[in-house]
């Protein structure tokens, strides 16, 4: 990166934080996403909730590069990610989870947004999404919305990986709910998004990893009664005609999440999970098929019944083998 910005202003400080607990075998490739960035004025935090797999001794190989990291129980990872930011000194800030990582140029591009001048205080892109085996499955993008209403969590969806900040909002709205453990980020988004413009740049900067062992997914029976009474502090009216058009698009949702499961599972050679994934996606969510995606020719002969060939083949023989690469490539 050049020394300066554009205008030859230097560039703005930069902190970013990772709270941790348990994720070993991803920490080292978040880690080095922030520190390879090449960004001239970083202040880097990873607050670890005390883990008892390899974290510790991964983060201390890139400790001479961290401004201020420990390793101590904590109250969750609300409680871990406020305390990065009590110690934040940046113009910037953003928090990067212990499985998720930064793509090539993220800070750079955060900085040049959040300092136009143009009352841009909280800016966000979209992400990657990545399988277990770090093969891309899907995209979050974001989008622009005029109305700011981000109260609909899935239509209005902000990709926590590709979100950064002034620290003005903080100081205005205050820290994450440590109450909360799944959804802080959406109701820290809700916070910001009454006073201040969440700006869409459309540029894909991260990358989230949907895995087996992130809370969303292991947990995620708790996690959507915290999502609905979340969503509910901000609507209030629980029977409103918004709050049902939330819940049908949460299905939908849920139902995508479980096929991607299922493509895992058969992929993974275990053609029981597969069927019971499905099976739960079906509950989600039974008419996803007369989607006009999922009714077209291509989807049928690429997608569709490849899966199905797989399945009944892994059924039959009660073994399973990896799907070729054009079928592993696709989305459920």
């Amino acid at each position: 990166m050049p020394d300066t910005m554009a205008d030859g202003s230097p560039w703005p400080r930069i902190s970013i934080v990772t709270p941790s607990f348990n994720q070993g075998q991803y920490i080292e490739e978040t880690i080095r996403s922030v520190l390879l960035q090449g960004y001239p004025d970083l202040e880097y935090i990873v607050v670890d909730g005390g883990s008892k797999d390899q974290t510790p001794d991964v983060i201390r190989k890139y400790e001479s590069w961290l401004a201020y990291w420990e390793s101590k129980p904590d109250k969750g990872q609300a409680h871990a990610i406020n305390k990065g930011f009590r110690k934040a000194s940046g113009e910037i800030i953003a928090w990067i989870n212990s499985d998720d990582f930064y793509l090539h140029g993220a800070l750079c591009k955060a900085a040049c947004w959040l300092c136009q001048g143009e009352d841009i205080f909280f800016i966000y892109g979209g992400c990657k999404v990545i399988g277990e085996g770090g093969h891309g499955v899907d995209y979050h993008m974001g989008k622009y919305y005029p109305d700011q209403d981000f109260r609909a969590y899935w239509d209005h969806y902000v990709p926590q990986p590709a979100a950064f900040f002034l620290r003005e909002i903080l100081d205005e709205v205050g820290y994450l709910d440590e109450t909360l453990n799944f959804v802080m980020d959406y109701d820290f988004w809700v916070r910001c998004s009454r006073s201040h413009v969440l700006f869409y740049t459309g540029e894909i900067s991260s990358a989230f990893r949907l895995h087996r062992t992130s809370k969303t997914v292991a947990l995620k029976a708790h996690f959507d009664p915290e999502l609905d009474g979340a969503v509910r502090r901000y609507w209030g009216k629980p029977l409103s005609p918004t709050y049902i058009r939330y819940l049908l698009k949460r299905n939908r949702h849920r139902s995508g999440v479980f096929r991607w499961h299922a493509y895992e599972a058969l992929q993974n050679g275990n053609a029981a999970a597969s069927i019971w994934f499905i099976w739960r996606a079906l509950l989600q969510d039974p008419f996803f098929f007369l989607n006009k995606k999922f009714l077209s020719t291509r989807s049928l002969k690429h997608r569709y019944l490849p899966f199905l060939r797989h399945l009944l083949v892994c059924a039959t023989k009660g073994r399973g083998s990896s799907l070729p690469r054009q079928e592993r490539d696709s989305k459920a």
